[in-house]
């Protein structure tokens, strides 16, 4: 759900997600989670945090960046 500020505008929207993760044939359960702010019309910073849960390791991944947004229809 987008977090907004007090004149309705989104400032926020943050997002939990899960999957899996492959490594050298091996198959784990990954958790995703961040949230991306919209920087007006155009672009959008994201950040987010993904953990992959091995048998013997846990590996977590970092992801920031800034993403150009379109439309196609």
């Amino acid at each position: 759900m987008p977090l907004k500020n007090g004149s309705g505008d989104i400032v926020a929207i943050p997002f939990l997600g899960g999957g899996i993760s492959i490594a050298d044939s091996d198959v784990n359960p990954l958790i995703s989670t961040g949230v991306d702010v919209p920087l007006g019309e155009d672009f959008t910073v994201t950040n987010r945090v993904n953990v992959s849960f091995g048998d013997d390791e846990t590996d977590v991944g970092l992801l920031v960046g800034v993403g150009y947004n379109f439309t196609l229809f």
